[in-house]
């Protein structure tokens, strides 16, 4: 069993680039909580590489506030089987930033379980493209693989784009997707409003309630500081 917390900041404008490869042996357990801040970066290109042994498992917590132009992906590969991964995501835009996120699941071996669940919030003139893959190969028969991506626009001038693939090549599987691409519920404010909550706070607790299902197992510490962020793009 092993925690990783991986702390990937840029304190500079400047270029950066960061790939790491984790092989996870069999009946092993792995944590790894991923955090991303390149506000201040003007290039930022960060590469994961997972595999799976048989009967591993692995949780990914990647809390992100990305820079002027940021260009992540994370690939699980599912070598062996009764492998299971689960990747919980989400990223914070402000000013003009830009993220391109891609996550994959590559399935290569029968009854592997996957899990891919991220979240957006996206201010000012800020954007996100979101690429969700799911590959499950011939041989993979009796595996499941999901994935979900919610972005939230706070701004008329946010621009997300959630862009799901799923390449299968066995009946033998279940596999499923959803997306959603929209703004701050005018009615949830309005609600919260109508029971004495300001306007401002109102926005920062469904914000707040938007992201929690994704950092809730993470350190209070952590959870603290990245909630912090909410009241900055609130403001």
């Amino acid at each position: 069993q092993v925690n990783f917390i991986i702390n990937h900041i840029i304190s500079l404008n400047t270029t950066v680039s960061n790939s790491s490869v984790i092989k996870v042996g069999e009946n092993s357990n792995l944590t790894i909580y991923l955090l991303e801040d390149s506000s201040l970066s003007f290039f930022n290109n960060l590469n994961l590489h997972l595999y799976l042994g048989r009967y591993s498992t692995v949780k990914i917590f990647h809390l992100a506030v990305y820079g002027k132009k940021d260009v992540t992906k994370i690939i699980m590969n599912h070598i062996d089987q009764y492998s299971d991964s689960n990747y919980f995501g989400s990223a914070i835009g402000k000013k003009s930033n830009h993220l391109d996120l891609e996550v994959l699941s590559n399935h290569q071996s029968p009854l592997e379980r996957n899990n891919i669940n991220f979240k957006g919030i996206l201010g000012n003139k800020s954007s996100i493209i979101f690429r969700g893959n799911i590959k499950i190969s011939e041989g993979s028969r009796g595996t499941e693989s999901f994935l979900m991506a919610n972005l939230l626009l706070l701004s008329k001038d946010a621009v997300g784009n959630a862009i799901p693939t799923l390449e299968i090549y066995n009946g033998n599987v279940r596999s499923k997707h959803g997306e959603t691409v929209s703004s701050l519920p005018d009615e949830q404010v309005m609600y919260l409003e109508s029971r004495g909550i300001e306007t401002k706070e109102a926005k920062k607790l469904i914000l707040e309630g938007f992201i929690y299902p994704i950092i809730e197992p993470v350190p209070d510490n952590i959870k603290e500081k990245y909630l912090s962020l909410v009241d900055e793009i609130v403001e």
